[in-house]
């Protein structure tokens, strides 16, 4: 074998090491005979001793020019690595390796090349001020890359990084532009040959297929191409950008290949992600609506459902549910009607007046049950919206349609990676009463209830506001232990939300679930509002870019919606411009 020295490069806003950090480093530690660390985070004793443990310097600086800066502080001031055959960088912005590295070090150890890496960008339109040329050139991409010693000893190399311009290196464009696109030609320009490891079919010189590749291809690449990694910033690429590609499949057909074809434990993704990044975002990416198809089950899990009845009109249709449903059932209402109703048939019904938070509470601290579900069947009888009998039957039919579907909702659970199931939204009423952004007042008692969820933000739509759920009973233990009281109009929507966040601080994700009659539904709406949004920006004679990021903002009704069509129409101006 080679002797290889590896280098890399470590940066975690939290200033934690997670444990894909640590396969990494202990997958790739087989392929080399030492590792310099780098780390432009400012480590507890604790983190760093994780990575003190694989490698023979560990160097920790102030974050000043991103990796290429960490890169240019390191062959600026050491010689450790003269002593070895070939230096391999890389850094912390995939998760990998999802195939052994020796297959892919023993396959290039054969190229006759003196530099390499596992990806490269294609030649493409330049439309960044710090390259001068109409186009940028085909280069490595350097997430990893690979040189061998007549590069790193060469004097071009050194002086390469002598003359670095460290301090222009301000932002992750400045070191796209002003480094990563020109650092391949550069080289090849004094007289080194490289080659890379992933020659894709997906990639080529046209701009739409080419931009980004390794987010909009990476089911090409993970399954067709055996690449041995994905990369972080897949799981927060804008959504505009996304559907666009690749009609955002990508990202759920490339991480299901993963978790059931792959040794990789999925646990690890969750754990970073879910920590750095905020549950919306990651939703909007990721697809967090599935189809529940139920299977023939012989035995049930243990369940103990809460729920809240105020509706008349439903309470028929409940009751043949909890009839004919497998699990322990507490009811909740404040109606004497219905609690007169209940209390004749015999079922576990409290009357609240205003105590329904500690009613519930209480209640579901005490039950054993491995799973719980809560559901809210408000009174809406004075709603202008005609939704009181359908919200019901939605929640009904998509939740507690039989003992089947239910078992198959918590088999979807019993995945490591889940934590719960909510029925879905209407939609209707929901987005064209504009009620999908929560108010200040919601805001502040969720975090009251979630102190620990750093990512909380009130310009981010929870995952759903959907009062009807399953989930693992293990979520409880993080309800604060004294928290004030919550009305009894306002208690059930703030759980509902809060619970969604619980399952996130566990590294584990909630799932929206319908059953096909409802998926029919939604995606005949969604047509419908699609087309719309379509028809009329057309009408006003827009361009197709503009017009489609126009049509998400008006389907996502989001905060942010005039800055993301702002910076669309800027895109689309500067590339016509380009043209001409």
């Amino acid at each position: 074998m080679k002797k290889r020295m590896g280098l890399f490069v470590f940066y975690d806003k939290d200033n934690i090491v997670d444990d894909y950090i640590l396969y990494l480093l202990e997958e790739i530690s087989k392929e080399l005979s030492g590792m310099v660390i780098i780390s432009n985070s400012k480590l507890s004793s604790k983190e760093k001793s994780k990575l003190n443990k694989y490698c023979f310097k560990y160097i920790e600086r102030e974050n000043k020019g991103l990796d290429a800066g960490a890169l240019c502080d390191y062959f600026r001031n050491n010689n450790d690595h003269e002593d070895y055959d070939e230096i391999v960088y890389f850094n912390d912005t995939c998760y990998a390796p999802l195939y052994p590295f020796n297959e892919i070090f023993k396959e290039m150890d054969e190229k006759k090349c003196d530099f390499w890496g596992l990806t490269v960008g294609e030649k493409e339109t330049n439309y960044y001020e710090a390259i001068k040329e109409p186009y940028f050139p085909k280069h490595i991409q350097t997430f990893f890359i690979v040189f061998r010693k007549n590069v790193f000893l060469s004097d071009a190399f050194k002086n390469y990084w002598k003359n670095f311009k460290l301090e222009e290196m301000k932002s992750f464009n400045d070191i796209v532009s002003k480094h990563e696109l020109i650092f391949t030609k550069y080289l090849e320009d004094n007289g080194f040959k490289y080659d890379y490891y992933i020659k894709s079919k997906v990639i080529s010189d046209d701009y739409h297929r080419n931009y980004n590749h390794f987010a909009f291809s990476s089911a090409n690449l993970v399954i067709d191409e055996k690449a041995p990694f994905i990369k972080r910033k897949c799981f927060i690429t804008p959504i505009e950008n996304l559907i666009y590609m690749n009609a955002n499949n990508d990202l759920k057909r490339a991480y299901l290949y993963i978790k059931n074809n792959t040794n990789y434990d999925t646990k690890m993704i969750w754990q970073n992600v879910l920590r750095l990044y905020n549950i919306y975002d990651v939703s909007q990416v990721f697809g967090l609506n599935e189809i529940i198809i139920p299977n023939t089950y012989s035995k049930y899990s243990d369940v103990s459902y809460f729920i809240i009845i105020d509706n008349l009109y439903i309470l028929d249709k409940l009751i043949d549910k909890i009839n004919n449903i497998h699990g322990d059932f507490k009811l909740y209402t404040k109606t004497d009607k219905i609690y007169s109703i209940l209390k004749d048939l015999k079922m576990d019904v409290k009357k609240y007046n205003s105590n329904l938070m500690n009613l519930v509470l209480e209640d579901m601290k005490k039950t054993k049950s491995e799973y719980i579900g809560f559901f809210n069947f408000k009174d809406d009888t004075s709603s202008q919206v005609i939704t009181n009998y359908s919200d019901g039957e939605t929640i009904l039919d998509n939740i507690l349609d039989n003992n089947n579907y239910v078992e198959e909702i918590i088999n979807r659970i019993k995945d490591e990676n889940i934590s719960m199931a909510y029925a879905p939204n209407t939609y209707v009423k929901d987005e064209f009463k504009n009620e999908m952004l929560w108010d200040k007042k919601i805001f502040d008692l969720v975090k009251s209830l979630v102190p620990d969820y750093k990512l909380l933000d009130i310009s981010k739509n929870p995952v759903s506001q959907r009062e009807a759920w399953i989930a693992k009973n293990s979520l409880l233990n993080h309800l604060p232990k004294n928290n004030e009281i919550i009305e009894d109009e306002l208690f059930s929507k703030v759980l509902s939300i809060a619970i969604g966040y619980y399952g996130v601080l566990d590294s584990k994700y909630p799932i929206i679930v319908s059953n096909l009659e409802f998926s029919n539904y939604y995606l005949s709406l969604q047509g419908s509002i699609i087309d719309k949004s379509f028809t009329s920006l057309r009408n006003n004679k827009e361009d197709y870019s503009s017009s489609f990021i126009g049509s998400l903002t008006f389907i996502r009704k989001s905060t942010n919606g005039k800055e993301i069509l702002l910076k669309g129409i800027k895109r689309r101006i500067k590339k016509v411009i380009k043209k001409r």
